[in-house]
């Protein structure tokens, strides 16, 4: 609480909430009262998936050069011969991320290649053709983007 004196300003800070504040990872604060009634375990560790293996964004341009992003999980990053798949777990895909990758595998004939930013453990800066997309529920709060496409300049 800040103390009401203007030629001498004091912050005091109750160490109690304080602690609790910074012991948040989820950026939640509510009252204990509040927290008892809607039934909230903010103090448990939520269970990892041990297929996640790290936070990665993924980042589409639209025509006007605008980023797009996805960010999420990296669950797989793979290739098979001259196609690559990138698969990530979110908790939000935006239409416009799934509107770019719609429009660029449907140019895929006659495309010139899309530019894709993979930001994470494994940052690429990629020209690709994108052959087929796919957007599923992997779990009650989280969906699994995939993206397979082709390059010739994927170096890691």
């Amino acid at each position: 609480m800040s103390q009401n004196d203007p030629a001498n300003p004091t912050v005091r800070v109750i160490n109690e909430e304080y602690e609790r504040v910074l012991s948040n990872p989820d950026n939640i604060i509510v009252s204990e009262e509040l927290r008892a009634l809607m039934s909230l375990d903010l103090d448990e560790e939520p269970q990892a998936d041990p297929a996640i293996v790290d936070t990665m964004t993924i980042i589409l341009f639209d025509e006007d050069s605008l980023p797009c992003k996805v960010r999420g999980q990296l669950s797989e990053l793979s290739s098979k011969g001259s196609m690559y798949t990138i698969k990530v777990i979110s908790e939000r895909v935006s239409r416009e991320v799934l509107g770019l990758l719609e429009v660029s595998r449907q140019a895929l004939p006659t495309a010139t290649p899309t530019r894709v930013l993979v930001e994470g453990m494994y940052d690429l800066d990629l020209s690709v053709n994108i052959v087929e997309w796919s957007l599923k529920r992997s779990s009650t709060h989280a969906l699994e983007l995939q993206i397979s496409f082709r390059s010739s300049n994927v170096i890691f």
